[in-house]
Formats: C-alpha cells, structure tokens, sequence
C-alpha cells in the first residue's frame, strides 16, 4: 500500500516515485529539472542568508504540500512522514517547491534508535525533530518542524543547529531551536517568531494544531511588506547564475565554518 501511495500520492508537489531497487537502495523519482534546496541553501551561505521572503515562501510551499501528504497517506491508513532534509526538497524552474523521497526511512537514524553507539552523521541529526530521536514514531509535527528548520536556514544562510554530530543531538533534544529564534529576534517580524516558535516546541504535542494553521500563518506572513530579501524565485536565478559562470554550488559542508 505504501508503494502505491508513493508512486501515485494525488498530491500536488510531492514527486511520484516512477521505479525503484530495494536491493540496490535506489529509487527514482518524476521530477523533470530541479535545483536541490541543498545547491540553494549552499549559495545562501555564501551570501549570509536569501533573506526573510524565501524562508516564509519556502515554508509555506513545503508545509501545503506536507499537510495535503499527510492527510492523503491518513485516508489510506499509512503512518508516513516527509523525513525532510535539504536533498529531498527541489524547486522547478518556475520556483515550486517539489518534495522527493517522501516515507522512506532514515536508515542511518533507525540504526541509531536500535544501536545509540551508531550515531549517524551531523546532516542526519541537524535535520530531526527531537521525537525522531527518540523514537520512530513520528509525523506531521516533525516534518512541520524541519520545514521550519529549512525556512530558518535559507533565511539566515546557515543552519540553526550545528557543531559535532553529538552536539547537534543534544541541541535537538533540548529545544535549542527556540533559543536561537529568540537570539535572531532583530531580524524576525513578531508574527514569524510566533509561529516558528511555537512550531519549533521540543514537545511535539505543544506545536501548532491542526497542523493546517501553520499553511495558513505562512500564508498570511507573506502579504507583510517588512519582508526583508528576495523571492525564492530570485533566490533560484541567482543559483543558475552561478552554474552558468561554469561554477557548480557547493552542498553545505557541515565542517567549514559558515557566516557569523
């Protein structure tokens, strides 16, 4: 059932899976031209952030199509989530955000919750809701979560948790997240803080509920004149601009030091 749902999830903006080996653990996906949030955020990093109008139209893109998911995978009975990180979201030549790999597992953070000597690696921890470490069982809120998490880091140009692999862990599980929306305060409108504060509680149960008010927030956020940067779309030319310099983006490495 979840094969099917995958390969035909009636979700607009969530990629459909068109084949697959398990053996191999290689799935492809329908996406057509795309620029990787990961080539986009690695061009933001250079620059000190895209601003706030990309966090805020990134966030409410991603939240529509993760709630609709969401929704859609319930009516099937099927317990999935986006497991979100910056490889799995895209944005088409026209700047819609497209979801890939939705419902498959985080293999390196399973192992982990079966064996905790295995700690994965810092882009695996940097991207979890602190329920996913403690448990597989997970869904909307965490994904609503990392969407905010990605919002934060395209608009500040680098991520809110960062350092060794177990310091990244340990900044998930004590909710530093909160913390540094509250150090970045200057340069938030008080409407964005108080939605991603509250979509950022370390207790999933706390955060924004029905989770369709997030989508709603996100959405009323960007009709704000003070939103500082440029569209997401901008945000994408700036990257072509780059690869058509003959220059390929970096992906953001988690060891080089990135813009105070």
């Amino acid at each position: 059932e979840t094969r099917t749902f995958l390969s035909s999830p009636g979700t607009t903006g969530l990629s459909r899976m068109v084949a697959q080996d398990t053996a191999q653990g290689a799935f492809v996906y329908a996406t057509g031209t795309v620029c990787t949030l990961a080539e986009l955020m690695a061009v933001g990093s250079e620059q000190g952030g895209f601003g706030l109008r990309a966090g805020v139209e990134l966030a409410y893109q991603l939240a529509e199509i993760l709630v609709e998911a969401s929704d859609n995978a319930g009516k099937k009975g099927l317990a999935i989530h986006a497991r979100l990180d910056p490889w799995k979201v895209a944005l088409k030549p026209e700047g819609q955000v497209v979801v890939v790999g939705y419902g498959l597992p985080r293999v390196d953070v399973d192992v982990f919750l079966a064996h905790p000597t295995r700690l994965p690696k810092e882009d695996a921890l940097r991207y979890c809701a602190p329920e996913e470490l403690k448990s597989h069982r997970a869904g909307i809120q965490a994904d609503l979560y990392v969407t905010t998490l990605l919002a934060l880091e395209l608009t500040k140009g680098r991520p809110v948790h960062d350092g060794l692999a177990d310091d990244i862990r340990q900044q998930v599980l004590r909710g530093e997240s909160v913390r540094k929306l509250y150090e970045w305060r200057e340069e938030l409108t008080d409407g964005i803080r108080k939605v991603w504060s509250e979509a950022l509680k370390p207790d999933a149960g706390s955060r924004i509920e029905p989770p369709y008010d997030y989508v709603y927030a996100m959405h009323e956020l960007l009709s704000d004149g003070r939103l500082s940067g440029p569209s997401l779309l901008e945000c994408l030319k700036r990257v072509n601009s780059v690869k058509a310099l003959g220059e390929e983006a970096p992906l953001p490495d988690p060891k080089r030091p990135r813009p105070a």
